[in-house]
């Protein structure tokens, strides 16, 4: 029986791309409803809910994003799977660093433009978008310059009191008691806007730190591999950037008691380690793209006259890494296979009927083929 823990289901299948969810995911959302409606923070369920739609949507429009741009350097992408940390968009890209920065820098792009957007639309009416990352994203709370006052969520009934802030307005009523006015409340598109800025805001500078395999991490490999040449080193070089990483992210998963920024914070060490390992027994980059979920690699056959090795067994995170790289294997296998029979069946069809008869998507399959074949990665 499978381990649970790679269970996953898909969902469709968008622009070519299968789009599957981890079986994982919705619990952690579900938590996450439940944690943000039972505080005492007046957060509805309505609330809740609509930014866990949003943010479903922001990471898979982000993985989109992986997708696209690795096409656009005559690479392929196959399949999306979003998971309790975010995605993984798994592509197949030529070895070079132009294609592996350009794909690695296509999900930060959407996120950036899905934050530009909602920004905009929210400057256009005189209100500041929510940049405080520590502003509750359930109920934003906008400052208006033109007004010079605060725009919540929902206005609430006007209470006696003194007013004490300068969003505050004192007015009188029957009884010539002082009583506060409340702020003025934001629209439904307006909440929504606030929220998307405030979530891809988020994305983009998770995404943008520097650590193996965050985006950032990825975009520094490719950029130092750019200029040495040397794939290894610049993925070594990536790997320990992460261990630091791995600690600052820690740290603050810590002090704001965020069980997933722990959790991101194993991820991302685990990953780097595996990279560490991968280069000291031989291995090189992997093929299958963007993918980091490979196993591990060991050499086998040492030198006879050592005594065996008791080999530990692999603990969770490894059995998941292990299972996910021989489906991933084989999914690979299967797709070069086809891909070398579409190829004899064009190469036939050009010989019998000539070029001209190939129609626009066949002679894109067939020059990012033949680019894979003169690059020796077939």
């Amino acid at each position: 029986m499978r381990d649970p823990i790679t269970w996953s289901f898909p969902i469709g299948r968008l622009f070519g791309i299968s789009v599957r969810v981890h079986i994982i995911l919705p619990v952690v959302m579900l938590g996450l409803i439940l944690r943000a409606t039972a505080h005492d923070t007046g957060v509805t369920l309505g609330e809740a809910c609509l930014l866990m739609l949003l943010l479903f949507g922001s990471i898979l429009l982000h993985e989109f994003g992986h997708c696209f741009a690795a096409r656009a350097v005559d690479g392929d992408a196959s399949e999306i799977l979003l998971w309790p940390l975010g995605g993984l968009a798994y592509c197949d890209l030529p070895h070079r660093p132009s294609a592996h920065l350009a794909c690695a820098a296509g999900g930060p792009a959407v996120n950036a433009l899905l934050a530009l957007l909602a920004g905009g639309a929210l400057a256009f009416y005189t209100l500041v978008p929510p940049l405080n990352p520590l502003d509750s994203p359930y109920q934003p709370r906008l400052w208006n310059w033109r007004e010079g006052a605060y725009h919540v969520t929902a206005a609430p009934r006007p209470i006696e009191a003194e007013p004490v802030a300068s969003e505050k307005v004192e007015v009188r009523g029957e009884a010539g008691l002082a009583r506060v006015a409340p702020p003025p409340a934001l629209a439904l598109w307006q909440v929504i806007a606030a929220q998307t800025f405030w979530l891809n805001w988020m994305l983009l500078l998770l995404n943008l730190l520097p650590g193996f395999p965050l985006d950032g991490g990825r975009m520094v490999q490719a950029l130092l591999w750019w200029q040495s040449g040397e794939y290894r080193s610049a993925m070594s070089t990536a790997a320990y950037a992460g261990f630091i990483v791995t600690l600052i992210v820690a740290i603050y998963a810590i002090v704001i008691e965020s069980v997933l920024g722990l959790g991101l914070a194993i991820f991302i060490y685990f990953s780097c380690k595996q990279q560490l390992i991968l280069l000291e027994s031989g291995g090189e980059e992997t093929p299958f793209g963007y993918d980091f979920s490979q196993g591990y690699t060991s050499l086998e056959g040492a030198q006879p006259q050592a005594p065996p090795r008791r080999r530990r067994r692999p603990n969770l995170l490894q059995r998941f890494l292990q299972r996910r790289a021989a489906l991933r294997a084989k999914r690979e296998l299967e797709r070069r296979e086809a891909e070398d029979r579409r190829m004899d069946e064009l190469l036939e069809k050009i010989q019998t009927h000539g070029q001209d008869a190939l129609s626009e998507d066949e002679r894109r399959f067939l020059a990012r083929v033949s680019a894979r074949y003169r690059g020796g990665k077939a």
